[in-house]
């Protein structure tokens, strides 16, 4: 689902990764310069997402040499967790809907 917003609102989505911590990577062509960006999708009904979680995207998001690491969660996310890396965005549920809402009206 997340990938095919992406693909509507991004030039170019790579294949999917399903492993390393990244389900998707998107490249974007900026007036600026390219971007490649990483995207995690968390599925979780009841747990919250926890910093092990966003430490590892990190990491690859580090090590891939990567602009910037997007991080989709329809678990809890607390405040510290969306502050620990300034490369990674996360993205609530609830901002999920919002993004949805947007894109139908697209």
């Amino acid at each position: 689902m997340i990938k095919n917003i992406i693909k509507e609102i991004e030039d170019n989505v790579g294949k999917d990764s399903k492993d390393g911590g990244k389900d998707i990577i998107a490249y974007i062509n900026r007036e600026d310069g390219n971007e490649k960006v990483h995207v995690e999708c968390k599925l979780y009904k009841t747990t919250e997402l926890n910093k092990e979680t966003v430490r590892a995207f990190g990491y690859t998001v580090n090590n891939d040499n990567i602009n910037r690491g997007v991080l989709f969660c329809t678990g809890y996310v607390n405040e510290d967790i969306r502050n620990m890396n300034i490369k990674i965005q996360i993205w609530t549920l609830e901002e999920i809907i919002i993004l949805l809402n947007a894109h139908e009206k697209v």
